[in-house]
């Protein structure tokens, strides 16, 4: 039983110093395990000398710069990450309700997964777990471009900043900062994610006017099996040869071709017979 309690306080949090030294006294006193007993003594010490996410004034002033985020409109989440309830958003501001088009019910207590590509959404419970089992310390603070997930289907670029925080009343929560860069969001600027097999996965609303593609035509695509080297096949065999010219700054000149969609013939509709008896055939 105080193993299986053990167990679960890793995945929550490994390095918290008070259940490093309570447990590290059972396996000495109670189980006789002296190595492994200093073994967690040594990492209670470890950690307690973290000037990180542990110290007490660092969390606070976590919570401090991130309450002043969410109150001035900066877009905010927090997602559960209780094992029970992990990915569950359970707060939003407005900020973020306004960025991904949905209303604050259609958002709250639904699965972060709702507002993210389907590449991503499909790994993201392991990540989850996997920053549980690391902490908070293991966690970058730096921005990264992510996309997102708008509620009309389209995909966005958005700047994430991640933090985790823990507290006795919500327990094990991630916080979630975004920041929306307009230099990229422009019109002119289309964003196509495909997967391994390069299939298209999403695309952003500047693709209707720059690759006269919609979420609709993308769907068609998906379901006739269409991939993206039909539609541009010089992707991977640019000037180059090899796909590398795409990588540069400058970019490279790409064709973009529209197929045409299949689509089923309508069999022409019989008339139907006259009132009055059955058709006479002429003579």
């Amino acid at each position: 039983m105080v193993e299986s309690y053990w167990n679960q306080l890793q995945k929550l949090n490994s390095n918290v110093p008070k259940a490093l030294k309570l447990y590290a006294k059972f396996l000495i006193e109670i189980l006789n395990d002296k190595e492994g007993g200093q073994d967690l003594l040594n990492r209670a010490k470890d950690a307690a000398n973290i000037k990180q996410n542990f110290d007490a004034n660092s969390m606070h002033d976590d919570m401090s710069d991130i309450s002043a985020m969410s109150s001035n409109g900066t877009p905010c989440m927090y997602v559960a990450g209780d094992q029970d309830k992990i990915g569950l958003i359970t707060q939003v501001n407005f900020g973020a309700c306004r960025v991904m088009g949905y209303t604050m019910n259609e958002i709250k207590g639904h699965n972060v997964e709702k507002m993210m590509p389907e590449v991503y959404a499909k790994n993201h419970s392991r990540i989850l777990d996997d920053a549980l089992a690391k902490g908070p310390e293991n966690i970058p603070n730096k921005e990264r471009l992510v996309f997102a997930r708008h509620k009309s289907g389209y995909l966005f670029p958005v700047w994430l900043q991640l933090k985790m925080i823990q507290s006795t009343q919500m327990g094990v929560q991630f916080v979630a900062l975004f920041k929306i860069d307009k230099k990229i969001m422009s019109a002119n600027i289309a964003f196509v994610i495909i997967n391994k097999e390069m299939k298209i996965q999403g695309i952003s609303s500047g693709s209707i006017k720059v690759l006269n593609l919609d979420i609709v035509k993308m769907r068609r695509l998906n379901q006739q099996g269409i991939d993206i080297n039909k539609m541009a096949p010089g992707l991977l065999e640019d000037s180059n040869g090899d796909g590398t010219g795409f990588n540069q700054k400058q970019g490279a000149v790409l064709d973009w071709y529209q197929p045409e969609f299949t689509t089923n013939k309508k069999k022409p509709a019989t008339a139907a017979p006259t009132k009055g008896g059955p058709e006479q055939t002429p003579q």
